[in-house]
């Protein structure tokens, strides 16, 4: 590795750790982060200028969902996406240094690229000792490093006397035990815990974005293996499914599913009489999340068969092969049925009782999942691409749609409106939404059930007091700037 490239990790690092410390470690995340994010972007097209390492510059195109889910910092108060986006985030780096490298293996049939992601988040730790490294290295034939190397052998058994000798003294003293007292606390003010907290974490953070991209420049040792026909003939072994077990097991499967779609048809869709004492609301809520598995292990049954008899079921002689297919294609139908009767009930029960942020998010996600189906559909005819990667890509845009709209805000004006429609309300479970909700409440300041008014007064005064702590520039969040001024109202 040479010389440019070592100094360009080492400046990327230190600012990485610096502005790290500095925009993103506050009290409240706000839009310090999309500066944080800005500032990566700088730093690493400045990395990869000139480079010829980078195989592929495109890789940079996910830095677009990647201030996609900064912005939400900024922009929303939710903390339900808090923890979450992070993770996202260190998979998007991660992903970004393989296709730096083109290594994400994306084309190969299974699971590779997964195992490839997860195993680069944490490669970088392996890494955090290069800086040292090179700065030992720099100074082997430096004439004061065994001086300096003295002077801090010295410091090291100084301190625990230091430690030792204090003490005694404080104990034989009091005047002396003062003066110490008071020069400990100084200090503590000077260098408080939270500032030790943010130097190390900070640190940690310089050295993992270092360690990440340390990844990209490495270079590979090129290692010959000898050919080992014995290997070759294992690894060329691919798993056998038997067809005949195969089709009897989804015979079975779909003859049950057959009976459940005809039941679906005839109450859900058709709307037949019920049962005495059941409505539709309790009818609709009533196994929803169990549609809702069953759909995922469906998906799941089709790939392992495809996985199981590819060889088998796309070859146009063979009878049984046929049936499989066309029996996989059933089956995703009757999935599409699940998630059609897992999308109703929830609308049913949604229309009854308002939305929650679990209701909300699976409504959308029915939606995504139903694109991840049609998908499937055509792989069971053309098996000839990484389905897996489709389904990644297709979680990564659900998540950055999720994250774009402002839930919250979608919940409060959902319920209230049917509140004033002559629903019941649940004011209680929107006290504890965010300041996202604030616009919404707003309308509810001036309600004529004295109860919901008040639940509306502490809504803004529980805002009032979580936003006390986003004191710097840093923290700024238009949600919480929103309901502040809302809040700033009631007080005149």
């Amino acid at each position: 590795m040479d010389n440019t490239i070592k100094k360009r990790l080492i400046i990327y690092g230190i600012i990485s750790g610096i502005s790290f410390a500095y925009l993103i470690l506050v009290p409240l995340v706000g839009i310090g982060i999309v500066v944080y994010a800005a500032i990566q972007l700088a730093m690493i097209l400045y990395l990869i200028k000139d480079r010829t390492e980078i195989k592929n510059k495109k890789a940079m195109l996910l830095f677009i969902p990647i201030f996609i889910l900064t912005l939400r910092y900024f922009i929303s108060d939710s903390f339900i996406f808090y923890l979450p986006n992070f993770a996202v985030i260190f998979l998007l780096y991660s992903t970004m240094i393989l296709l730096f490298m083109d290594d994400l293996c994306i084309k190969n049939q299974g699971f590779l690229f997964i195992k490839k992601i997860l195993s680069t988040v944490f490669k970088p730790l392996a890494y955090f000792n290069i800086p040292i490294k090179w700065s030992i290295e720099s100074k082997k034939d430096s004439p004061n490093r065994i001086l300096a190397k003295k002077i801090l052998v010295g410091i090291v058994i100084s301190i625990p006397c230091l430690i030792v000798i204090t003490l005694l003294l404080s104990a034989a003293d009091l005047v002396f035990e003062s003066k110490i007292d008071v020069l400990f606390n100084s200090f503590e003010n000077f260098v408080s815990p939270e500032t030790v907290f943010k130097i190390i974490v900070g640190l940690l953070c310089g050295f993992y974005l270092f360690g990440l991209f340390y990844i990209v420049f490495e270079g590979k040792k090129e290692i010959k293996v000898e050919a080992n026909p014995e290997a070759i003939e294992k690894i060329e072994l691919k798993p056998q499914g038997d067809v005949v077990i195969i089709n009897v097991i989804l015979i079975s499967i779909l003859t049950i599913y057959t009976i459940f779609a005809m039941i679906q048809f005839k109450y859900l869709f058709a709307g037949a009489s019920l049962p005495a004492g059941l409505s539709y609301a309790e009818y609709a809520r009533r196994g929803f999340f169990e549609l809702l598995f069953l759909s995922f292990i469906n998906i799941g049954l089709i790939l392992i068969i495809i996985y199981l008899t590819r060889d088998k079921i796309y070859n146009s002689n063979n009878t049984s092969g046929k049936i499989v297919k066309a029996l996989m294609i059933y089956l995703c139908a009757i999935t599409v049925l699940l998630l059609i009767s897992s999308f109703y009930r929830m609308m049913l029960y949604n229309n009854e009782f308002g939305f929650t942020e679990l209701r909300l998010l699976v409504t959308i996600f029915l939606i995504f999942e139903s694109i991840g189906l049609m998908i499937t559909f055509y792989y069971i005819i053309k098996p000839k691409f990484n389905i897996l990667a489709f389904y990644s890509v297709i979680c990564l845009v659900f998540y950055l749609t999720i994250n774009m709209i402002n839930l919250d805000y979608v919940i409060a004006r959902k319920n209230i409106d049917m509140h004033y429609e002559g629903k019941d309300l649940d004011v209680y479970y929107l006290y504890t939404l965010s300041s996202d909700a604030a616009p919404q409440m707003e309308r509810l300041l001036s309600d004529e059930d004295s109860n919901i008014k008040q639940a509306a007064n502490d809504y803004f005064k529980k805002i009032k007091a979580q936003t006390a702590y986003a004191k710097d520039w840093q923290s700024f969040n238009l949600s919480r700037n929103r309901a502040m001024k809302v809040e700033s109202q009631l007080n005149k």
